[in-house]
Order: structure tokens, then sequence, then C-alpha cells
């Protein structure tokens, strides 16, 4: 199994000088722990052309099924791109210029179910536009990050190009101060205080939706799919304990409506519907931080276009506390 990160698709042109932020999605919580792998970003520069790599020293890391990571710092514009990222601008400001709400890409979470180093942790392009003083900006460039099995943790950006005006510029760039850094946490252990389940879903890119957020209604732990009659979207659901000691987790998820057929399977793509739908399904115990991952197989059977059905799953804790995913389908 690939290992599991988390990404957000958003991009605009200053967004090219925080790269490394969008190969990870959002989690509403962060970790009280040191780092255990901290990457200066001081003086990365993205420039047209230009490729650069920065890597860190080995260094022990434990092999996590989750890590987390968060970029600090501030970051500064040249040429054109002095007028609206001034020196000493955060990098959270600077994408929120061009991005309302876009800074919660600043903190997220990477999963490798399979707790094995290395993996790679994303490969991933970006392409982007914005209309800065009258003049059209673009930037496009690819970034490959990954955690080797020494702790190492590598960044290599290439790709990289700026247009004004639909035309090559070679003399704007970005620049990350000294202060940038991307810090990575591996965590070993629950992050709640008590007995806590925490259900998510894994979306395009592998973003995680819902990480470190409990409800019973599912709210900012939705994802949905808009497909065609007799077409079908998986949703891949992980059910962490997010307790601080070892829990059993039970599954209860929505049945089959008009129109819609939803079944739900183990890891290992067996049926298990039956027991899911009557509330009956364990994730048998998992230690403080551990996962448990199934599916949710929602099919179009006969919808009319616009019609939409929402799975709801909701984990239990043997000392009840809950939390709920909403998978949602809609007819085409």
């Amino acid at each position: 199994m690939k290992p599991y990160s988390c990404e957000d698709a958003r991009f605009r042109w200053v967004m090219v000088a925080v790269v490394f932020v969008s190969l990870w999605g959002s989690v509403s919580g962060s970790r009280a722990q040191s780092p255990d792998l901290s990457l200066s970003l001081s003086g990365v520069t993205f420039k047209s052309g230009l490729k650069q790599s920065r890597s860190t020293a080995p260094q022990a890391i434990v092999a996590a099924k989750e890590y987390d990571y968060l970029i600090s710092g501030t970051c500064h514009g040249t040429n054109l791109f002095a007028f609206t990222v001034p020196p000493g601008t955060k990098i959270a400001d600077a994408i929120e210029q061009v991005d309302p709400g876009g800074s919660k890409i600043l903190s997220g979470s990477i999963f490798d179910l399979e707790s094995k180093l290395p993996f790679l942790v994303t490969k991933s392009s970006i392409k982007g536009s914005n209309v800065i003083f009258g003049i059209h900006v673009s930037a496009a460039g690819s970034v490959k990050v990954s955690l080797s099995k020494q702790g190492v943790l590598t960044t290599a950006l290439s790709g990289v190009q700026f247009k004004l005006n639909g035309k090559p510029d070679k003399t704007d760039s970005l620049v990350l101060d000294a202060n940038a850094a991307c810090d990575l946490t591996a965590v070993t252990s629950g992050t709640a205080a008590s007995a806590q389940p925490d259900a998510m879903l894994i979306g395009q890119g592998f973003r995680a939706i819902g990480n470190d957020v409990y409800n019973t209604d599912g709210t900012d732990q939705k994802q949905s799919f808009t497909i065609g009659n007799h077409k079908s979207s998986t949703f891949v659901a992980l059910v962490q304990n997010d307790g601080p000691t070892a829990d059993t987790i039970t599954l209860s998820g929505s049945s089959s409506v008009s129109g819609f057929l939803i079944k739900y399977l183990d890891a290992g793509n067996n049926d298990i519907t039956a027991a899911v739908t009557a509330g009956t399904f364990s994730t048998g115990s998992l230690a403080s931080g551990d996962f448990g991952l199934i599916k949710i197989k929602i099919t179009v059977n006969g919808a009319p276009s616009g019609a939409k059905v929402n799975a709801l799953l909701t984990a239990t804790s043997s000392a009840n506390p809950q939390d709920v995913i909403s998978a949602e389908v809609i007819a085409k």
C-alpha cells in the first residue's frame, strides 16, 4: 500500500513561494511535542528555470503511521513581486492575499499506514495565475518530497516558470526568509485526553478530511462526488484511536436507499455491509494512535439527475464518544 499524504489542490501564483505547504491537507489541531525533523527553508528561491533541492542531515525518526508538519516563517518578493510580498510578510499572510482561508494548508498530516521508511511523501505539480496591478502573472512548478530510511527529509523543486502577460519572466522571484522552516513530527499516540475515535475520509490527492475534527453530524468531515448512472465512487475511511489508551471502536453506516446502492468493504475488499449497517462491525482493539480502514462504495442505481445520498459513518468508542463522517454522491 502506498503511504497516504494529504494535499490541497487550490493554487495561486504566490503559493509557489510555499509549494511545500500544498503537499498536505489541513488539520484542525496541532501537537504540543517538539518536531522530530526541522528542515530550514531559509533562502529557498522560486524563480523561472531555477532547480533547487534541500535536505536535512540524517536524524533518528520513528517509523510512524502518521506525521504532522508545520510550515512557519516569512517571505519576500523581488521586482514586481516585492509590491505584493514585501519584506517580513508572513507566509500565511501572503497566501491570504490571494486565497482567503488558504493559510490552513500551513499545517497538516502525512499518513503512512504501513509505517515503513523510506517513503515518497508526494510528487506534485502546480499551476496558477492572478492579475497584479493590471499585469497577468502565471506560475508553474513541480516538487518532490521524500523521507529516507535514515531520517533525511528532502524537497526537490523543478519546472518553475513565471510569465508576465503571457511572456516568460526570469527576473522576478519569491524568497523564503531565514526563519522559514518545515517541521515534521512523528505521531505515535492519540491526541485526545480521554477516549475519542477519529473518523476521516481520504480524498483526492490523499488529502485527509476530518483529521482531529470530532462531531456527530459530519460537519467539516464530508466528501462529495458527482457521477453518472451505474457508476460508482469508492471512499476510503480511516478510523483512528485518538484516545490515550487502547480502545475498540464500533462502526455503523447508512444503508442503501432508492436510486443508490451503498456497500462497505474492509481493507482486503471483503464485503462487510451487513455488519456495518447493523452497527456491529468492530475495528478490534486499537492502540492509542492506531488506525483501522474500511471503504464506502456508492453506486448510482437509477437515481434522477441531481438526486443525492449522504452515507454517514459513525465511529463509536467503547467508552461511548463518537465521530461521524459523510460520504456524498450526487447523480449526474
